[in-house]
């Protein structure tokens, strides 16, 4: 690769840091179903007007749970 390596090193780690915050929120809100967006960055908006339900109770009329639900 042509250009400076401390320039590139430093823009790698720039790159490394931004996605690992990201990546972050992107994880937690897939796999608990929660955002932790201080600063409203994500693509993603939490609606706060809804009353919070737990998860089977909106899908067990479609849906048996077969774990412990959440």
């Amino acid at each position: 690769m042509a250009g400076n390596y401390l320039v590139r090193l430093l823009l790698e780690q720039m790159i490394d840091s931004a996605n690992s915050a990201y990546l972050g929120i992107l994880e937690r809100w897939v796999y608990e179903g929660l955002i932790d967006d201080p600063h409203d960055e994500f693509f993603i908006a939490e609606n706060k007007s809804l009353q919070k339900v737990r998860f089977c109770l909106l899908i067990q009329k479609k849906y048996k749970c077969i774990r412990l639900c959440f």
